[in-house]
């Protein structure tokens, strides 16, 4: 049985500000050097960025750099975009609250504890025996293995509906001081929420090279526990591999599809530790401080490359095989240095460098955003492949395979 996306939608905090408004109102509230404001100057004037969303009810509120106030503004605002871009997910789906079965939701810009899957099953009214996960400190590449972790939910039969929401809020982690990576950071990042729905395929059956999954489990806490039989290969089968012996005769239950936006096939990561300090959070004076040097793009294009070719390897199956490149866009030097890496063209990229020059970096959510306008405007035909890439802290990258209906 297949993991098939049914719904994905977006959502932004309110204030939208041009990468001028940007400029002229942080030379108006911050002393800096002269160094410090030609830096921003070029990042923010002359740069590809032309606005980006803020998570403020009032500009001012980003002059603020008080600990306790900027984990409250990341505590509201990513409710806040997070229930809308779920609500919108659920209404394009055509499901209510009560047909959510699980939650999986990963940010990297603001620690809270409970996390924000407690806050929002609340905000969403879902059911009590709804199943949640948070997934923290993942950085830009969390929204990937957020939906393998609800692919794997589906595959293993538990749960038939997933809800997998990104959601950052970069501007609560704006940090002030003269150091580039910091310029650079307070200069490209922005906020935004992404939520994708996942649903099983009962017409999915694909059995592959591997010992298939045998498995019959209950969809929710309050119904009777079946009983289970698994055998399970050795190795890491890809999505589609495993078949799931379902009782078929009745009703298709709600949370189950045989249609959807696309089809996930396989997914791919790579962990590279010696690199750690190169892109991450450290935490000063109770606030989180950007680090970003200038060999991201190259780490995160090699490492990005490597996810690919491991993925693409395991399937028989090349570059020229993929019809559309869904790329995190960190940054224009990032969207080059992929390029250079996989071969690939500034036009087959074009939807990563929009979405870049529209909205910034929003960190995690930045893939779907991209996703969704490859979905909305570009029109993919059936069968047509795709690749979801995106990087973050570790150093680790992401791949996952999907194809089109």
């Amino acid at each position: 049985m297949k993991a098939i996306l049914s719904a994905l939608a977006t959502a932004n905090p309110r204030r939208y500000a041009t990468q001028q408004e940007i400029y002229h109102f942080m030379a108006a509230h911050f002393a800096m050097e002269q160094s410090e404001r030609d830096l921003y100057k070029k990042l923010l004037l002359e740069g590809p960025i032309r606005g980006r969303y803020i998570s403020v009810d009032e500009d001012e509120e980003i002059c603020s750099q008080d600990a306790d106030f900027l984990i409250s503004r990341f505590a509201r605002h990513s409710r806040r975009i997070a229930a809308q871009a779920a609500g919108a997910a659920m209404k394009q789906a055509g499901l209510d609250a009560s047909q959510i079965e699980a939650l999986i939701v990963n940010t990297c810009t603001g620690y809270l504890c409970p996390g924000l899957s407690s806050y929002l099953v609340e905000d969403l009214g879902l059911p009590a025996y709804t199943a949640v996960l948070d997934l923290m400190g993942m950085g830009c590449g969390g929204a990937i293995p957020n939906l393998e972790a609800g692919c794997r939910m589906i595959q293993s039969g538990a749960r038939k509906t997933v809800l997998c929401l990104s959601v950052e809020i970069c501007s609560a982690t704006f940090f002030l001081g003269p150091d580039p990576d910091l310029i650079v950071s307070n200069s490209i990042f922005s906020d935004g929420a992404s939520a994708a729905i996942l649903q099983a395929d009962l017409n999915s059956d694909a059995p592959g090279d591997t010992v298939p999954l045998v498995c019959s489990v209950p969809v929710r806490a309050s119904e009777e526990v079946a009983s289970m039989k698994c055998q399970v290969s050795s190795g890491r089968p890809a999505l589609q591999t495993s078949h799931f012996e379902l009782d078929t005769s009745k009703e298709t239950p709600h949370g189950v599809t045989t249609n959807g936006l696309l089809h996930f096939i396989d997914f791919e990561s790579v962990t590279l530790p010696r690199y750690r300090e190169q892109l991450r959070y450290t935490t000063q004076g109770g606030r989180l401080r950007n680090v970003l040097t200038r060999n991201v793009p190259v780490i995160g294009a090699k490492a990005v490359a490597q996810a690919t070719g491991r993925l693409l390897e395991r399937h028989g199956l090349t570059a020229d095989d993929i019809h559309w490149w869904a790329v995190h866009p960190g940054g224009t030097q990032v969207l080059m240095a992929v390029q250079k890496h996989l071969g690939l063209t500034e036009e087959t990229l074009r939807f990563s460098y929009e979405i870049f020059r529209d909205y910034g970096n929003m960190s995690s959510p930045t893939v779907m955003f991209v996703l969704k306008k490859i979905l909305d405007e570009a029109g993919p035909k059936k069968n047509d492949r795709a690749l979801l890439l995106s990087f973050g802290a570790g150093f680790t990258a992401f791949a996952a395979l999907v194809e089109f209906p």
